[in-house]
């Protein structure tokens, strides 16, 4: 096996691993656009090889395996990170093997240019692969899911006024939004946010067409929101003409577990069929402990994102150190 730089001349048969990789899943989620995105990634491949350090495994002249990773100046922390979108590797044969020594050689690379956080999504069903990049020190941490437009079955007997929001709702959303933004922080997703919403981000968000948002009453009091447009995390999918992505979603901890979120998904579905949709996406944290096991219940996930946070001292405990050439 030889591990090389990955050129032009490997394009197609990275797109060729990709497509399989996607067709894979597809048995899985069925609700996935089932269609050939062959074209899609040949075009993100070469762009990405003028823009990236792409590594591949070739043995007896044949692509077996390719890795890279889009350098990011601040990845979940303040140090430099590199993300691995789903397309930018691919392995067929040993896989563990395979992207083992393919990571052993690119991931020194990215340390020697600071990039300490490692992320990487993987198709969810793919056992092997989470598997090999679980054993390389890669935890969970966000999840891309699918639906069809099927019903959900309402079983709560509470009736929620639910409406379309609108720019004169701001003032009594921008609690919710204030709300919302202060749960990532909290034990255990630790996901501080920089900036919290006011009044005119608020108003701002309903002026785009491209977003709806929808608000949950109990007694005339908003509990809940939940917003939905075109465009995710994954273009080839989530921008797909026939689907449609939650983008936001909160619902007040004292109204929880009441099927308030389930009433209001029933009705964004609902809204998703009038228009011509036939799936609805989601992301979200595996480590959103109230959120996850919502999504989970009505959503199928079909991309992990696994992340590997190296110890920052590396960047002075290095061999050369050794040598005087550190001090």
């Amino acid at each position: 096996m030889i591990i090389d730089k990955m050129g032009k001349q490997h394009i197609e048969d990275a797109a060729k691993i990709i497509s399989q990789n996607y067709r894979q899943e597809l048995k899985y989620v069925p609700s996935l656009p089932n269609k050939d995105f062959y074209d899609y990634f040949c075009k993100v491949i070469s762009e990405m090889i003028e823009e990236q350090y792409c590594m591949v495994a070739v043995q007896n002249n044949k692509l077996i395996g390719f890795l890279s990773g889009l350098p990011i100046n601040s990845l979940f922390g303040l140090h430099r990170g590199v993300f691995c979108d789903i397309y930018a590797h691919g392995v067929i044969g040993d896989k563990n093997d395979i992207y083992q020594r393919l990571y052993e050689v690119i991931s020194e690379i990215w340390v020697r240019n600071g990039c300490l956080t490692h992320a990487i999504s993987i198709f969810a069903h793919d056992k092997e692969t989470v598997n090999t990049w679980f054993h390389l020190g890669f935890g969970n941490r966000c999840i891309d899911a699918m639906r069809p437009l099927e019903d959900i079955i309402e079983v709560n007997k509470n009736q929620y006024k639910i409406r379309l929001a609108t720019e004169s709702d701001a003032d009594v959303l921008l609690p919710l939004y204030i709300k919302h933004d202060l749960y990532y922080s909290n034990a255990p997703l630790f996901m501080p946010k920089k900036k919290i919403s006011t009044i005119s981000d608020v108003k701002e968000g309903f002026k785009s067409k491209d977003t709806q948002s929808w608000v949950a009453f109990e007694n005339d009091k908003p509990i809940a929101m939940a917003s939905c447009r075109k465009g995710g995390e994954f273009p080839f999918i989530t921008e797909e003409e026939k689907t449609v992505n939650l983008c936001g979603a909160f619902v007040l901890e004292e109204a929880r577990g009441k099927g308030v979120g389930a009433s209001l998904l029933k009705v964004i579905i609902q809204w998703a069929k009038s228009n011509g949709y036939e799936r609805l996406g989601v992301d979200y944290e595996s480590f959103n402990r109230s959120g996850s096991r919502f999504w989970e219940k009505h959503f199928t996930p079909f991309v992990y994102s696994m992340c590997r946070r190296i110890d920052e001292n590396i960047l002075w405990a290095n061999a050369d150190r050794y040598k005087g050439i550190y001090i």
